[in-house]
C-alpha cells in the first residue's frame, strides 16, 4: 500500500482530505470540548491526517461532493461519539459487559473490555474482531 504525504491523500477529483479538513474545520470541533476533557489536546488534526494515510480511499473517491459528504459523515459520527472530541473512552464503558458469549467467530478474550475507545467508540467483541482484521491486528 502506498503511503501519502502527511497533508492528506490526493483524490481522483484533484482535492486532498487536508484541503477539506483545515485547521479551522478541525479546531472548530475540538475547541467545543470543555477544558479538562481527556480528549482535549489528544485528538489533533495532524494525528487525523496521519491516520488518513492508512486508508488511501477515505475521502478520495467519487466527486468533490462525494468526498465532502464522506468526511462530513465521519466527523458527525466522531463528534457524536466523543462529545466534540472530549472523551477518549465511552462514558461508563469499562463498567459495562459488551461481550457476546454466544459469538464463536470472535470469542471474548479473558480480562478484556469491549467498550468504546477512541474517535469511533466501537463496542462489542463481534465488532472488535472485524475492526482488528481491517487494521491488521488479526488474521
Amino acid at each position: 500500500m502506498s503511503v501519502w504525504p502527511c497533508n492528506g491523500a490526493p483524490s481522483n477529483n484533484g482535492g486532498r482530505v487536508s484541503d477539506i479538513v483545515t485547521d479551522a474545520f478541525f479546531n472548530g470541533i475540538a475547541n467545543r470540548a470543555p477544558a479538562g476533557c481527556a480528549g482535549r489536546g489528544f485528538y489533533t488534526r495532524a494525528a487525523f491526517l496521519n491516520a488518513v494515510n492508512s486508508y488511501p480511499t477515505f475521502g478520495t473517491t467519487g466527486s468533490r461532493d462525494d468526498t465532502r459528504r464522506e468526511i462530513a459523515a465521519f466527523f458527525a459520527h466522531v463528534t457524536h461519539e466523543t462529545g466534540s472530541l472530549c472523551y477518549r473512552e465511552e462514558v461508563g464503558g469499562q463498567s459495562r459487559d459488551y461481550c457476546d458469549e454466544n459469538n464463536r467467530q470472535y470469542p471474548c478474550a479473558p480480562n478484556r473490555g469491549y467498550y468504546g475507545r477512541g474517535p469511533l467508540q466501537l463496542s462489542w467483541n463481534y465488532n472488535y474482531g472485524p475492526a482488528g482484521r481491517s487494521i491488521g491486528l488479526t488474521d
